[in-house]
Parts: structure tokens; C-alpha cells; sequence
């Protein structure tokens, strides 16, 4: 499903590891409760069966690095009549500490199986797992264990360059290697046809270096510094001090209603990156002024209710004067 203002994306590991995400500057993915991407591994065999309550925690081993998720065998389905149930895992260091933690709802209800818990990721050395269950019910959880006698545990493991920062209710996962949605390109590559463009993307491009639709003026290899004046939904104002021309970048998507000024002239908006904004820039000290105008919307919409309006008021007419006219007859 795609239209030109939403995307809904895969959720494989090689959707959220995509170059073209660091291009878009996407920091954030979320995810549904009790999800997070990656390669799952199913907890071992249960050999047996403990229950942790309210009262009553259980500990397992910690299932490995990277774990973004812990994953337990729920041995049967799990039903609280307490609405605001929780299950909640801590992450423990070896000093006892609790260094992570994440927390699922229970709501209508959890099947038997594989019981996913996504946790943040631990910020020092993790050793081991504890679950809690948090209801004012006695609502028990019945897990299966190991040859050890410990809850039997799996993992989901994170993509690499990517961190669980959120895991309540929804999992927030970070891209640790998106790049500023406002930067500059010292370099730049030209590719005409659309397909080779994206294929482009999708393969890597140099951190330094914007993709362009056709070809503009020359960059050079120095960096520029940037200054971010003020960044929101209307307006964008950046200094930029560059000792070689290149582009500024910004992620945000390319339309009509954009317009740019550098050093109080007008300009015209370079397409970047396939649908981005790029402003091709000499060498020196500039400032760049964008604003997303919308004047022609508003033209638009006025336009458009006016036309409404008519119509509308056609249609009255048209079926009055039907009226009358059976009424004649």
C-alpha cells in the first residue's frame, strides 16, 4: 500500500537496515506491542513447567548480545481480568542492577506458544532476565523451563547499527546511522533514469555525496559548515559557510509549494536523492531561506469550495424546478 503521502514498509531486517532510510533521515521505526525486527531464535525445549505471580518473579539466563526481544514458552494461554495487566522483564547485571527493562500488555489475552517481550537495549553487561507480572488479579504465568531449572529463553537480535530505545507497548527502535535531515553534499552524481536511481540508492551512496536527477553545477570536496537558523513545517533558514560549492540537503519532499531564496534571490529547487530537496550553492557564506507557500493551497481550496457551492446550488435549482414541473403536469 503506497500512495504519494504514505508508505507502509516491510518489517525484515533489510527494510529498517536500508540506505535509503539514512537518506530520508529516518531515526525511528516502530513497531507493534510485543514485536521488534530481527532474527528470531525459539527458547529451547521445555523440560518442565514455573509460574511467576504477582508475588512471585522468575529469572532466566540473558539470551545473548544485541537481544532486542526476549522470548519465552508461554505453556498456556494467559488471561487477566485485571484490564491494566503487565508482564515486565528487567534486564539484570552481574552487580543485581537492573540496566533494561520492557513491558507488554496482557488486554484480551496472550495465546500459549512463544510469548515475544521486547526489552531496551542494556546500556552494560547484562547476566540475566527476571519476569514480573504486575495485575491486581491472581493471574498466573506458566512458563516452560530448561534443563537448568530456569525459564527457557530465546531472543529476537537486533539488526546491526540499530537500539530498542522504547519497549512499552509499542517498540521504538533507533537507526543509529541515518544522517541529518539538513546537511551538505561536497560531491555529486548524476543518474537520469529513475530505476538506476533508486537502485543506486538502495545499494549505498557515499554520506558526502547527493544523487541527482540531471546535472547541475560542479562540487568540491571541501565541508561546509552549517548553521540551522530555524526548522519548521513553513520555514527553513540555514547559513551556510562553504570554501568549495556543493549542495545543501535537506530531507524533506520536493512539491510545489517550496520556494527558496539565497541571499534574498530567488532560485529553483534542485530535485536529491530521487524526491528530496537539494540547493546548489557557489563557494562563500550564504543564507538560505525556504518556505513551504501555502497560498496556492488556500487559492485551491477556495477554488474548490466555490465549485462546491455552484454545484450544490445548481442541483437545488434543478430539482425545484423538477418539482414544478410534475406539479404542472
Amino acid at each position: 500500500f503506497v500512495t504519494t503521502t504514505f508508505s507502509r514498509l516491510g518489517t525484515g531486517p533489510d527494510v529498517i537496515t536500508s540506505p535509503i532510510l539514512d537518506r530520508l533521515a529516518v531515526r525511528f521505526v516502530s513497531y507493534p506491542i510485543g514485536t521488534v525486527v530481527g532474527d528470531a531464535t525459539s527458547p529451547p525445549t521445555a523440560t518442565g513447567t514455573i509460574s511467576a505471580t504477582p508475588d512471585s518473579p522468575v529469572e532466566g539466563p540473558w539470551p545473548g548480545p544485541r537481544s532486542g526481544a526476549v522470548v519465552f514458552a508461554l505453556m498456556e494461554d494467559l488471561v487477566a481480568a485485571d484490564p491494566h495487566a503487565e508482564i515486565v522483564v528487567d534486564v539484570i547485571d552481574h552487580d543485581g542492577a537492573t540496566i533494561a527493562s520492557g513491558r507488554r500488555r496482557v488486554f484480551t489475552g496472550i495465546p500459549a506458544g512463544e510469548l515475544t517481550i521486547p526489552v531496551t537495549t542494556p546500556a552494560g553487561d547484562p547476566e540475566r532476565v527476571r519476569l514480573r507480572l504486575e495485575t491486581s488479579d491472581d493471574t498466573v504465568v506458566r512458563l516452560g523451563i530448561g534443563d537448568d531449572g530456569r525459564p527457557a529463553v530465546g531472543r529476537v537480535e537486533l539488526p546491526p547499527d540499530t537500539r530498542v530505545v522504547l519497549a512499552d507497548g509499542l517498540t521504538l527502535v533507533e537507526r543509529t546511522t541515518s544522517l541529518p535531515r539538513i546537511r551538505w553534499a561536497t560531491d555529486a552524481v548524476v543518474v537520469t533514469d529513475p530505476d538506476d536511481r533508486v537502485a543506486a540508492l538502495a545499494a549505498g551512496v557515499a554520506d558526502d555525496t547527493v544523487v541527482l536527477s540531471e546535472p547541475g553545477p560542479a562540487a568540491g570536496a571541501a565541508p561546509a559548515t552549517l548553521v540551522v537558523e530555524e526548522d519548521d513545517s513553513e520555514r527553513i533558514v540555514v547559513t551556510v559557510d562553504a570554501p568549495d560549492p556543493g549542495h545543501l540537503v535537506i530531507a524533506d519532499a520536493l512539491d510545489d509549494v517550496w520556494t527558496v531564496r539565497v541571499d534574498d534571490v530567488a532560485i529553483e529547487l534542485v530535485e536529491a536523492d530521487h524526491g528530496l530537496v537539494a540547493v546548489p550553492l557557489e563557494a562563500g557564506e550564504h543564507r538560505i531561506e525556504l518556505r513551504h507557500d501555502r497560498g496556492s493551497f488556500r487559492i485551491g481550496l477556495a477554488l474548490t469550495l466555490a465549485g462546491v457551492v455552484i454545484v450544490t446550488a445548481l442541483l437545488l435549482v434543478g430539482n425545484d424546478r423538477d418539482r414544478l414541473v410534475r406539479l404542472a403536469m
